[in-house]
């Protein structure tokens, strides 16, 4: 097997193609004891890789669609993320939480990447017709199914970088506070802080932005 090559900054490899949908995410003992038995195949057998590509690959697109809000730019991260990981499966080293942890990390290293290649290069806006899926659908059609919808991640958008994009991993994609800080590379106290003091925070946005009474009960009229 070749050896695996370090990831370094700005070395993006090869994306690789999509998979079929995942299974769900680990979250409990047995989930965690099977995702390390998976990860030993995998770093003896590559072509095994395959299971974590499929068990998290939409939620790592999902990751890199609600910060990006392009589907051809997050489907660009998901491929280069995996392709990462992949290559240093060999680096990878068991600590007892979800293999998904490290997949959304290497995630976010790629994102901030692109975000400042972004940064240099003039803005494409995102039009929703031009990047629908195969199957028709669109990926952002789980946001605007409501009014409510579209008001929170308006006001998520207002927080402060880092306070919003653990909202998004929390509640976004149902990451634990410990894979948080995992993602994060922060200790797992802050990530409580964050969350804690962000829900206030993101309260008195939504007040602003005239929610005037709980969102479920506006959901139900």
């Amino acid at each position: 097997m070749d050896e695996p090559r370090r990831i370094d900054d700005g070395e993006i490899p090869e994306g690789r193609g999509p998979a079929r949908e995942p299974a769900p995410a680990a979250s409990t003992p047995d989930d965690l004891e099977i995702e390390r038995r998976w990860v030993h195949l995998s770093q003896v057998d590559p072509e095994k890789f395959e299971y974590f590509y499929r068990k998290y690959r939409t939620r790592i697109f999902k990751y890199a669609f609600l910060n990006l809000r392009d589907h051809d730019l997050a489907s660009d991260v998901t491929s280069e993320a995996f392709s990462l990981a992949a290559d240093n499966l060999g680096r990878f080293r068991w600590q007892g939480h979800s293999f998904g942890a490290w997949l959304f990390r290497i995630a976010r290293n790629v994102l901030l990447q692109e975000v400042r290649r972004r940064k240099a290069r003039p803005e494409t806006r995102f039009v929703p017709e031009y990047h629908d899926r195969a199957d028709g659908s669109r990926p952002d059609a789980e946001l605007d199914r409501n009014e409510d919808s579209r008001l929170l991640m308006d006001a998520m958008d207002r927080l402060r970088e880092v306070r919003r994009e653990i909202f998004l991993q929390k509640y976004g994609l149902g990451l634990t506070t410990r894979e948080i800080a995992v993602v994060m590379e922060m200790p797992e106290p802050t990530v409580k802080s964050h969350l804690q003091r962000g829900r206030a925070e993101l309260l008195t946005i939504l007040t602003r932005l005239g929610l005037e009474r709980p969102m479920s009960d506006r959901a139900r009229q």
